[in-house]
């Protein structure tokens, strides 16, 4: 923004009402002058209370004084449509190149196909992180678009996950998992029985050989 000159349109701001089955929200949608050419524009705006107390202090010279409680989060988030899809191909495509290793995995070792894909310690690591963020929460169901921005997330660090792989590394129910997952992976029924790759028109980009 530092870098704009002159009076710019940042964006507008888009605020809905609560109704009986929805609450209110916030959807701000920036400029491309702002974003960038080919960067997504559309964002939702998420409030959460704070549960634990959190103050803004103020300091000058050699004293310091309480200016105010924080007692609400704010995080933004984009918008998955298609403008955010083509967004997220290109980024493949950019990140996948020859800088990266292929490694190779034996599924058939011990007779254990179809179990979890990658290093272990990895996942398990990922997921105590994702389990300690949602701890308060008691895997209650997020936002559809935030759970499948943490879907696309976990394929871009591994081409192949089971369901219950990836209920662990987003802290969501297994149902849920499993409901959202059909809309962008496609199951393997032969070399990665019972495991979900994403779809070709999602995964455009990828090494094949990850």
């Amino acid at each position: 923004l530092h870098e704009l000159e002159g009076d710019i349109d940042i964006g507008e701001l888009e605020i809905t009402s609560a109704t009986e089955n929805e609450p209110a929200s916030v959807n701000i949608k920036f400029s491309e002058k702002v974003c960038g050419s080919g960067f997504p524009t559309l964002f939702h705006l998420d409030r959460s209370e704070v549960d634990k107390q959190m103050y803004m202090l103020k300091s000058e010279k050699d004293t310091s004084g309480i200016e105010g409680k924080v007692t609400t989060e704010c995080f933004v988030r984009p918008v998955i449509n298609e403008e955010y899809i083509l967004y997220r191909k290109t980024r493949n495509e950019i990140t996948s190149g020859p800088k990266r290793m292929t490694q190779v995995i034996d599924f058939n070792k011990d007779g254990r196909i179809g179990e979890r894909i990658g290093s272990i310690s990895e996942l398990e690591t990922m997921a105590r992180k994702r389990k300690k963020m949602l701890m308060d929460k008691k895997r209650e169901r997020l936002d559809k678009s935030h759970v499948m921005d943490m879907l696309f997330n976990a394929f871009e660090k591994h081409k192949f996950w089971t369901v219950k792989d990836l209920a662990d590394f987003t802290g969501q129910p297994v149902a849920y998992i499993q409901e959202l997952i059909s809309e962008i992976g496609m199951l393997n029924k032969k070399d990665h029985k019972n495991t979900y790759e994403l779809k070709p028109e999602y995964s455009y980009g990828r090494d094949e050989s990850q």
